[in-house]
């Protein structure tokens, strides 16, 4: 059985549509973690595989891949809906 995707940032109620990793990138990944300190829910910190739903960014920043699939440009940070 699937576990059910839940994004990472706090009061965030979404449970479908896309969602996407931090980056595994040093200097990305801790771009994100910087933005997302003050906005992550603690009761998912448990998380293995934290995640950040299509909500926190642009559309700009969300393409296609050439299978379909929706993937983060390169430059694509959270940061829209992020509620403290």
């Amino acid at each position: 059985m699937r576990r059910k995707k839940s994004c990472w940032v706090k009061d965030c109620a979404n449970k479908q549509g896309s969602f996407f990793e931090i980056p595994c990138d040093p200097k990305r990944r801790q771009i994100w973690l910087d933005i997302l300190a003050r906005f992550v829910d603690p009761s998912k910190m448990y998380l293995v595989q934290p995640l950040v739903c299509e909500n926190h960014f642009r559309n700009e920043d969300i393409l296609k891949s050439r299978s379909g699939k929706n993937v983060l440009s390169r430059t694509a940070v959270p940061h829209l809906y992020l509620v403290i």
